[in-house]
């Protein structure tokens, strides 16, 4: 629990008090580089050296004829990037066909974007991925299909139009036009290559090992060795005991895995989808959807601990307005954070995936609230790269586990900028101590995630408003969910100085 009391000699009987839904003080980190060196160890994703908390979407378009990502014929880019940026993403995944790098392409639509006028596809997806990495989002570039519109059937790593050697070229076309743009960091080999086989010996079919020479092809080009190696899924081989979903099929991992030159840069990445893509059977279950982890387990979710690598899913999703997809979702959610996996690229930002939709409705504009939340959820605290000054940077605001603050508020003339440095002051293991910065000079608002299990439910007892010395501090939560650790919640402070009074060095104490 929290509690925050605060008093003064003008309000000797007041004792202003509020209570949360089990908040955690937040330990805060910055590291600085001269690269973001982006790796996969001990089953998680690192950056430079520690836990990078990725929280992804895909946005699609480049992989379709309109060569340019959808949603840009009615709106700016800066509007649809600052909707990534402000929601708490870091990560974009974006697909695209392999004719925008052997052919010149231009985009369908630009609408509103006059500054894409004459443009390429590709001088577009500069402009992109330049702009996105202005607001701290890295790229990674995802092999969709290899003509416009093709990505249901083309099921392989090539086709008969174009062989390996070809994709193989294609992908030293894209090392050397991005070798050194510091946010695109990944490459996804092929979407979802359903045909395939692993492990078989086949050379034509077996993806483990077509990945194994992409990959080390990419690693060994000057300047490839530095991005992450995304690989996804099969379909069918070897069998799965449930129905796998195209992509998510990693069993073969176990006997037969990726080998690339730096076994730290690959990541696998399976795709996972609900009863909205497709009606298996386990969702009609009678256990459902405590039947999930098991088959998760089976599917995917041992690569982590068997391999040391990390898995990131790169398509999840879905509608989320009620019935056994919300359930779905909000158990993956659940499973997800269990296993301490939480790095993924959500489907997606586009309204028109038809048989998911996305984080905008239908106009382009609209904020999908509880899909948005849902995201919240799995990553609260996700980390922050940015580029400055030829320094690489990451910022972490990860949970800690509980512990003192204590401090002065002041009305000193210097002002508190965000107010996750006047209440997330850095405290970690519990117990510790940290000085609160002066008062803010407006309002600022924090969020953070609960990590102390507590036995209460949510209530309209968990939000609450307190002012003392004419400072406002208001706690209300966001959302909350139960798992075998407890309940747990996402919870928003706000401070805010109400220039009620010019009292000064007002003491309070928070507690976790």
């Amino acid at each position: 629990m929290m509690f925050l009391s605060s008093s003064h000699k003008c309000l000797v009987a007041l004792l202003c008090t509020w209570l949360v839904l089990s908040p955690a003080v937040l330990a805060a980190s910055n590291k600085c580089a001269s690269s973001l060196d982006l790796t996969s160890e001990n089953g998680v994703l690192m950056a430079n050296g520690e836990r990078f908390y990725l929280k992804g979407l895909n946005w699609f378009g480049f992989e379709t004829a309109q060569n340019i990502p959808h949603g840009l014929w009615g709106n700016t880019l800066a509007k649809l990037l600052d909707f990534v940026k402000n929601n708490n993403f870091n990560a974009i995944r974006m697909p695209f066909h392999m004719e925008l790098f052997t052919q010149t392409k231009y985009p369908g639509s630009i609408g509103p974007n006059s500054n894409m006028a004459g443009m390429s596809s590709l001088q577009v997806m500069d402009l992109i991925i330049s702009e996105a990495g202005k607001r701290g989002l890295v790229i990674m570039l995802d092999l969709h299909s290899f003509t416009p519109d093709s990505f249901m059937s083309e099921n392989m790593w090539y086709t008969s139009r174009y062989s390996e050697a070809q994709v193989l070229n294609m992908w030293t076309t894209i090392v050397a036009r991005y070798k050194n743009t510091w946010n695109l960091v990944a490459f996804d080999l092929k979407n979802e290559p359903y045909g395939c086989t692993w492990g078989t010996g086949n050379m034509a079919t077996d993806w483990n090992a077509a990945a194994s020479r992409i990959g080390t092809h990419i690693q060994n080009l000057d300047g490839g060795s530095r991005f992450l190696i995304f690989v996804e899924g099969v379909s069918s081989s070897p069998p799965c005991a449930d129905a796998c979903f195209w992509g998510e099929n990693l069993k073969g991992v176990t006997t037969h895995p990726v080998s690339i030159p730096n076994m730290k840069k690959l990541v696998y990445s399976p795709h996972t989808y609900g009863p909205d893509v497709s009606a298996q059977a386990y969702f009609s279950a009678s256990n459902f959807p405590a039947n999930m982890p098991a088959i998760w387990n089976d599917h995917y979710g041992f690569v982590p601990s068997t391999t040391g690598h990390a898995i990131v899913i790169g398509e999840w999703g879905g509608h989320y307005s009620g019935g056994s997809n919300n359930i779905w979702m909000d158990s993956l959610v659940t499973y997800l954070l269990a296993k301490g996996t939480t790095d993924t690229f959500y489907w997606c930002l586009n309204p028109n995936s038809g048989d998911t939709g996305g984080l905008l409705g239908e106009d382009w504009t609209t904020p999908q609230t509880g899909k948005l939340a849902l995201n919240a959820r799995l990553v609260p605290n996700p980390s922050v790269p940015s580029a400055t000054n030829g320094q690489i940077c990451v910022s972490n605001t990860a949970p800690g586990s509980g512990g003192l603050v204590s401090g002065v508020v002041s009305s000193a003339a210097a002002a508190v900028t965000t107010a996750a440095a006047a209440v997330t002051t850095a405290v970690s293991g519990g117990g510790g101590g940290a000085v609160i910065p002066p008062r803010p000079s407006s309002t600022t608002t924090t969020t953070g995630q609960a990590t102390n299990p507590v036995t209460s439910s949510v209530s309209s007892g968990d939000s609450g408003s307190s002012s003392c010395a004419g400072m406002t501090i208001t706690t209300s939560i966001r959302s909350s969910w139960t798992d075998g650790a407890g309940t747990h919640g996402i919870y928003d402070i706000v401070l805010a100085n109400t220039g009620s009074s010019s009292a000064s060095n007002v003491p309070f104490t928070i507690t976790v």
